[in-house]
């Protein structure tokens, strides 16, 4: 998955990405066409040069918002309501139907005859570019002539819908599942999703499987939640959320394998800056200024952690249904060469040939894992030697609970260690393992006491009868505990 630095058309980000190249970068027409074509072309030749894979937005997100009251799939009515609901302050004429299609009309025109004079230039030093996605603006049918326009430039549009997406799918019309139904099956490369949930997504994916039956590539515009990087099958996501850390005063950090990007907020963030001295002082960031907030060195210490989550998820091929067996396998060899890993000698042990013994038993194939680039055991189009079941079933619920703290307990160490290597810093993450460590051991004691009790307290003066009230008869001038255990039960005087 290609996680895309978006923003990357500015002079601060051009100043940092060139000491330090992302995987790929979002450069935005709407700010790109203010430039001279000659600038234009400087500023995507460097890119190229620098080895990164690039989009060009086309800027339709601003006419959508500008002009949502002209929206064909939303009545006017909800329309206020959402700009209401949100406090947004439009003017007035945004709020009149008849004047805003008169201002989109002209401003639209003008916007789409000098996107489309730069399509020659975008295709050449680019790899993907947005299509003005304003279906939801103009309706399907006007949106067909406009994309007949750039039909030659088609192998590297990105068609963005909008209609009958942005709502529940059971709410479709005829049309609307139509439209979408024809836009799949066009022979279209790329596929743009946006303002789309995570369940919305997986809904889509499933009800239109000419997606995977095409091999259409799906990008999330602004789709940087942890769940779409970890567990969704797009080929790209894009975000503008690391251009923000020097205007809302965020420190972001992430380590490989982390799930998601982790953010110090202003509370923070002047502790966990201090711990980072060496860091900044290996990749040319100064140290002081980051500390003090001057924004450019933010800008260096932010990009340097996108980038690095950038280039993690860009060897994940475990959801690249674009990509047939073959292709996965020969990016993956490529990838263990690159790591060494092909000429690692691993030592047999008793444990891993038991566990072959299982290997036709289990349908998880080497090439889709995501561990596929660091495994030692990784075989190409072979099935997991490791199997899923994990421990034996003979085992009592005692000794899979052991088992499991002793899991915990590795886990703990390691971030304990983690913890103390980065000076210290205090992990909240670090805090939850040891609490999760706590309630099994916990859990484990209690599964280990012997039989039965009932364990009953009561106290009172001699005259109000406590032990009458709860057992009947009279009372005795004691305080008493009655212990009944599984086999025998005695009465200690207190």
């Amino acid at each position: 998955m290609k996680i895309v630095l978006a923003g990357a058309e500015s002079n601060d980000a051009l100043k940092v990405f060139r000491h330090n190249p992302p995987p790929s970068v979002l450069v935005s027409n709407l700010y790109l066409q203010k430039k001279s074509p000659s600038k234009i072309k400087e500023i995507l030749e460097t890119y190229k040069s620098l080895g990164c894979w690039v989009i060009i937005d086309s800027g339709a997100f601003t006419f959508l918002s500008k002009y949502g009251i002209l929206r064909t799939d939303r009545t006017i009515e909800q329309f206020r309501e959402k700009y209401n609901l949100h406090r947004v302050v439009l003017e007035d004429w945004q709020y009149d139907k008849e004047e805003s299609q008169r201002r989109f009309d002209k401003e639209f025109g003008k916007y789409f005859d000098v996107w489309l004079s730069h399509l020659d230039l975008y295709y050449e030093y680019s790899d993907m570019i947005a299509e003005l996605d304003l279906d939801a603006l103009v309706g399907i049918e006007r949106m067909g002539e406009l994309r007949q326009k750039y039909e030659a430039y088609k192998d590297k549009i990105c068609y963005t819908p909008h209609i009958g997406i942005e709502k529940e799918l059971r709410l479709q019309t005829p049309e609307e599942h139509q439209y979408l139904k024809d836009l799949l099956s066009s022979g279209i490369k790329y596929l743009g999703l946006g303002n789309s949930s995570h369940s919305d997504v997986e809904q889509f994916f499933s009800r239109y499987k000419a997606i995977k039956e095409n091999k259409i590539r799906v990008h999330g515009w602004a789709q940087t939640s942890a769940e779409a990087i970890t567990t969704l099958p797009f080929f790209s996501i894009d975000s503008t959320t690391w251009l923000s850390a020097a205007k809302f005063g965020v420190t972001f950090e992430y380590k490989d394998g982390w799930a998601k990007m982790k953010s110090h907020d202003h509370t923070q963030k002047e502790a966990f800056r201090r711990t980072c001295q060496k860091e900044c002082e290996e990749n040319g960031i100064n140290f002081e200024d980051f500390c003090n907030d001057e924004p450019f060195s933010v800008l260096q210490w932010s990009a340097l952690q996108w980038i690095r989550m950038a280039k993690y998820y860009e060897k994940d091929v475990s959801r690249s249904y674009w990509l047939t067996q073959d292709e996965a396998s020969s990016v993956i060899e490529q990838q263990r060469e690159e790591q060494g890993l092909n000429s690692l000698v691993v030592r047999e042990t008793t444990s891993v040939n038991i566990f072959k013994d299982n290997r036709l038993k289990i349908n998880r194939l080497c090439n889709l894992c995501e561990i596929a680039t660091q495994c030692p055991h990784y075989i190409p189009n072979n099935t997991c030697i490791f199997p899923t079941s994990g421990l034996s079933t003979d085992l009592t619920s005692k000794d899979l609970m052991k088992a499991v703290i002793d899991m915990q307990m590795g886990r703990v160490n390691q971030a304990v260690f983690s913890e103390r290597m980065k000076g210290g810093s205090v992990n909240s993450n670090v805090t939850k393992e040891i609490q999760t460590l706590s309630r099994m051991i916990k859990e484990y004691d209690a599964m280990n006491q012997d039989g039965t009790g009932i364990h009953i307290s009561a106290k009172g003066e001699e005259s109000v009868g406590v032990l009458e009230r709860l057992f009947g008869g009279k009372s005795e001038p004691k305080t008493k505990t009655e212990i009944l255990q599984a086999e025998e039960a005695e009465i200690i005087d207190e």
